[in-house]
């Protein structure tokens, strides 16, 4: 169940992600050229993925070792 739950926990974070990263493409010039707006395009998508899944894993693993 704890495996099934994080993975669940895995691909809604991916799907929050990846709307965040489309909303950041629609936003106004303006907003883009402002600190915050230059640094959130400063980030990468697949990073974000990568460090979810790193996460998670981790997570499942110390509840598996604790289990057993």
């Amino acid at each position: 169940m704890t495996v099934l739950t994080s993975l669940w926990t895995v691909f809604f974070m991916d799907d929050c992600m990846q709307d965040l990263f489309a909303i950041s493409r629609d936003l106004p010039e303006d907003f883009q050229a402002s600190n915050v707006g230059k640094r959130f395009s400063g980030v990468s998508l697949p990073m974000f993925r990568a460090v979810n899944f790193i996460v998670i894993g981790l997570i499942v693993l110390a509840e598996v070792l604790a289990i057993y």
